[in-house]
Order: C-alpha cells, then sequence, then structure tokens
C-alpha cells in the first residue's frame, strides 16, 4: 500500500487491467489481531487499542465516526495464536464492545456482500 493511501487510510488501485477489471486494497487491511500471533500479547492492551473500555476511544471508533467500513480482517493462525486463543479473544471483545456502542446500528455481513454493496453504490 502506498504511504498516502496509508495515511488516509483511503483505498486505493493496486492493480487494473482492462480485461480482468481491477483489484482494490482496503485501507484496513491489516488483521487487528496481528499481535497475537505468537500467543504472548497482552490481549487487553489490544482490544483497549482498538475500543477503549468506556467506549469512547479506540482505532475502531475513530474509524466508525468519520464513516469507514469497519471490515476485520483475521488469519486463521493470528485467531488460533500458537494455540492460546489469544485472536480469538480479541475478537470477541472487540465485537462485544463493538455491539454495546453501537447496537442495532452494526450491519454484519459477509465478504461478498460487503463488496456487492461497494459495487452497487459505487460511483459509474
Amino acid at each position: 500500500m502506498t504511504a498516502p493511501a496509508r495515511d488516509q487510510r483511503t483505498p486505493e488501485i493496486r492493480y487494473q487491467d482492462p480485461r480482468r477489471g481491477r483489484v482494490w486494497t482496503p485501507y484496513a487491511i491489516d488483521d487487528i489481531a496481528f499481535a497475537t500471533l505468537h500467543g504472548a500479547a497482552d490481549v487487553a492492551r489490544e482490544v483497549d487499542a482498538l475500543i477503549s473500555p468506556d467506549l469512547a476511544t479506540g482505532r475502531l471508533i475513530a474509524d466508525a465516526e468519520a464513516g469507514r467500513t469497519l471490515a476485520f480482517v483475521l488469519h486463521t493462525q493470528t485467531i488460533n495464536s500458537n494455540n492460546t486463543g489469544q485472536g480469538m479473544a480479541l475478537a470477541r471483545e472487540a465485537t462485544r464492545r463493538l455491539v454495546r456502542r453501537y447496537g442495532k446500528r452494526l450491519v454484519w455481513c459477509t465478504p461478498s456482500e460487503l463488496c456487492a454493496d461497494a459495487h452497487a453504490t459505487a460511483p459509474t
């Protein structure tokens, strides 16, 4: 990802071919649980960086309040976290806090549903 896109946290086209279409890199392609990969993370600290215990601040809150789509990207290795389950614990707590803050305003969907919605609402 280029520095301007990363700094602005906006999507960018990484590859374009008239015959095949475009490949986009979303701003939040990073795995939110990456720090847990080796099973030695401070899960509470990592979750607090995403959403504070009082639900007022954090990376996910800042992105949501800026109108950005929140997409959790998790890899099997980080969910498992070297057989400690730290990644899953992080994802569960972050999700619990999101639900507490936003309630029914959250829309849960699959990646294909998210892409279909983005395609349907994209400017032509």
